[in-house]
C-alpha cells in the first residue's frame, strides 16, 4: 500500500530534522542546498528515484522472463514508470541505472537555489 501523504510529510519532517540536526541549522532554514552539498537527495527526489530503479528492474525482469503475474504488474504501473520518466527526462524507460540516478540528482541539483 502506498504511503498517504500525512505519512510522506512526517517522512519529510524527520529527514529534514535530521539534517538540521546533524548540521545545528535552524528549523525555519531549508536544507537542500546542505542536502546538495552532501550529495544526498531531498526525500522527494530519493522515493522517485527507488521508484525509478525499481520499475525499471521489473521492466528488465519481464523482458528476460515470461512470468504472467510480472508482466500485469508491470503492464499496471508502467504509465507511471513513463511519467516518472518525463518527469526527469529521462528519454528511454530501459535506460541504464547510471542515467536514471544522474537524471534525478541533475533535477535535484536545478531546484536548489543556492
Amino acid at each position: 500500500m502506498p504511503f498517504s501523504s500525512v505519512q510522506t510529510r512526517e517522512q519529510h519532517v524527520i529527514w529534514n530534522s535530521a539534517f538540521r540536526r546533524i548540521f545545528n541549522c535552524y528549523w525555519w532554514e531549508s536544507v537542500k542546498p546542505l542536502q546538495r552539498f552532501c550529495t544526498s537527495l531531498s526525500l522527494t527526489w530519493l522515493l522517485d528515484k527507488c521508484k525509478l530503479l525499481f520499475y525499471r528492474n521489473l521492466a528488465m525482469v519481464v523482458m528476460v522472463h515470461s512470468n504472467t503475474v510480472l508482466r500485469t504488474l508491470m503492464s499496471a504501473v508502467y504509465s507511471k514508470y513513463v511519467s516518472l520518466c518525463d518527469k526527469y527526462n529521462i528519454n528511454k524507460p530501459y535506460c541504464s541505472i547510471r542515467c536514471i540516478r544522474q537524471s534525478v540528482c541533475n533535477a535535484f541539483a536545478k531546484s536548489v537555489a543556492l
